[in-house]
């Protein structure tokens, strides 16, 4: 197997779209997608065993073909739950001189929590809401995500994207994302782009949700006290990284 230069990484926001994202960049020829979707090298103990255990993720990855690899772990983008990640792949470029681009995906707050909180229940992460709000709201603070990325990488090789743009102009979100890339901007060869992966009812309707599943909705209070914790994550997106989060601000106030 040829060594593997680029690679890019889609880090997130969990519940913010990402595997259909991931669906999208793969049906571009130049892309090599990951074996699975979401490996979790750098978020466990997998990232000490170098290079080599890395590329056996890209097994029909082609030099002549691709211009990237991606992977897709939104575990990189849960700090601190998941601490060092952004460390741990600064060290993996150094020492195997690869280049690392990031993709990362934002939506309203609110609305990833909702989703992620039905999420778990689905999956039995905990016995309560309570329980796992704490560590929905560390992923929802944008700004404190992308801090470890931005004081490591050049801003260059970091993109963001706003939910909307891939509800909204699938097409344009390509073009973005193959100018960002280095990718053939022609995408007459890709396919389907209506198609929402992992969403909760898709999930249904492939039997992976029980029958009696029942929403852990946030009640109004709980939706101050996210907004309340947020609000400064939101500003501070707003100043440092150009991401207009007061837009989410103002239309979760609005409805709480």
């Amino acid at each position: 197997m040829r060594r593997i230069n680029h690679v890019t990484l889609l880090i997130g926001a969990m519940k913010c779209g990402t595997t259909s994202l991931f669906h999208y960049i793969t049906q571009h020829p130049q892309v090599c997608p990951s074996i699975r979707k979401e490996p979790m090298f750098f978020s466990s103990s997998a990232w000490t065993e170098g290079l080599s255990s890395y590329q056996k993720l890209w097994s029909s990855y082609n030099p002549m073909i691709h211009k990237t690899v991606i992977e897709a772990s939104t575990e990189y983008t849960k700090f601190p739950d998941f601490p060092n990640v952004a460390e741990r792949i600064q060290k993996f470029s150094l020492d195997y001189q690869i280049q690392f681009k990031f993709i990362y995906i934002m939506r309203d707050p609110l609305d990833l929590i909702a989703s992620a909180l039905r999420h778990a229940q689905d999956h039995q992460w905990a016995s309560s809401k309570a329980a796992l709000i704490p560590h929905f709201l560390n992923v929802a603070d944008y700004a404190k995500q992308l801090d470890n990325y931005y004081e490591r990488f050049p801003e260059q090789d970091i993109l963001l994207i706003r939910f909307e743009e891939l509800t909204e102009s699938i097409p344009n979100l390509m073009q973005k994302l193959c100018v960002f890339l280095d990718l053939d901007r022609s995408i007459g060869n890709l396919r389907v782009f209506n198609k929402i992966y992992n969403s909760a009812a898709e999930r249904r309707h492939t039997g992976t949700l029980s029958p009696t599943h029942q929403d852990w909705s946030l009640s109004e209070d709980e939706k101050q006290f996210v907004l309340n914790k947020l609000e400064p994550s939101l500003l501070k997106l707003k100043s440092k990284y150009d991401v207009d989060g007061s837009k989410w601000l103002e239309t979760s106030r609005s409805l709480s």
